[in-house]
């Protein structure tokens, strides 16, 4: 990250307890780029641990019913990049981290 850019939200968070550190060599470059598959759209890790892994059934049977009635070029979230192209097969494999509650024949368990 730019030096300029480190002093970004400074006394936003009491304590400096932010959930991250900057490191000066390129370890965050390289975790991002590990994560983000060379641009595919992916759910972030911190969602899908801290709130959707909770309910990951309902999470999945939304993205399904998403995925299955709506034939969609792009995606408008709320933040971000806010025109994403992605088909709904790519906005259901975003979520197929949450999968692991399947069983053999591929059906949603609970």
């Amino acid at each position: 990250i730019d030096k300029s850019m480190k002093p970004l939200g400074e006394g936003a968070v009491p304590f400096s307890l932010y959930p991250w550190t900057w490191h000066e060599n390129d370890a965050d470059l390289d975790n991002f780029e590990a994560i983000s598959k060379n641009g595919e759209i992916f759910c972030p890790p911190i969602l899908t641990k801290l709130i959707l892994d909770r309910e990951n059934v309902k999470t999945l049977e939304f993205v399904d019913r998403v995925a299955s009635r709506f034939d969609f070029e792009r995606i408008i979230p709320c933040h971000l990049d806010n025109n994403v192209k992605a088909t709904p097969a790519q906005f259901r494999t975003a979520f197929e981290v949450l999968a692991n509650g399947r069983n053999s024949s591929g059906d949603l368990i609970g």
